[in-house]
């Protein structure tokens, strides 16, 4: 799962030419498809943002849960892990984001005629082809643009919010689509320090 925390972590925006309504304060929530989306989904990624802060909540039902808060105000990362009963937090340096980030750099991206209906959203589809190999079938709105610059750095060159994207974890592919999307107030405290977790020192 280490590789999948550091795909987690790297998020990047891009302006749009056109008007757009900021997405400032928020939730997104995806299900997480393991493989084949044809199969029940085996997890759900929250994602909250506010201002300059986010949290990527990932739980799955084999008992992993990953979550990582963000502030670009503070340029802090902290990883919260739970596998079963061991609860294990770390902090992030910005070398370890920007070394995560390369991995999509000099990617190619594909636009597609076809598109489709997803939280309500028409979408998109665009595929995007990494120098590695890997690619990313991407479906995103056009509605919103995300204010936070470092929402999603795996797809640096597509203008909206991605609602269907995938990640690449070591022999796996997960897929993640979204179900619902709220523009509300966040709380401050939604950005707070889980407790009961061990901090690993750098």
């Amino acid at each position: 799962m280490k590789f999948l925390i550091s795909i987690l972590l790297c998020l990047a925006v891009f302006k749009n030419t056109v008007a757009q309504t900021k997405f400032t304060e928020g939730k997104i929530v995806y299900d997480v498809y393991v493989n084949n989306v044809t199969d029940s989904a085996q997890g759900v990624l929250t994602v909250t943002l506010r201002q300059w802060q986010m949290k990527r909540e990932l739980s799955m039902k084999n008992g992993y849960k990953n979550t990582i808060i963000f502030n670009a105000k503070l340029n802090k990362t902290t990883s919260f892990s739970q596998i079963n009963s061991k609860k294990i937090a770390k902090l992030l340096s910005q070398i370890e984001l920007e070394k995560n980030n390369l991995l999509f750099e000099n990617a190619t991206y594909e636009p597609d005629t076809n598109s489709k209906i997803i939280a309500g959203f028409t979408t998109q589809k665009t595929t995007v082809r990494y120098t590695n190999g890997n690619t990313n079938t991407v479906y995103f709105t056009s509605d919103y643009e995300p204010l936070l610059k470092e929402y999603n750095a795996m797809f640096n060159q597509i203008k909206g919010l991605p609602l269907q994207y995938e990640v690449h974890a070591g022999a796996n592919k997960m897929t993640m689509i979204a179900k619902s999307v709220s523009v509300e107030p966040v709380g401050n405290n939604a950005f707070e320090a889980l407790k009961g977790y061990e901090m690993l020192k750098n």
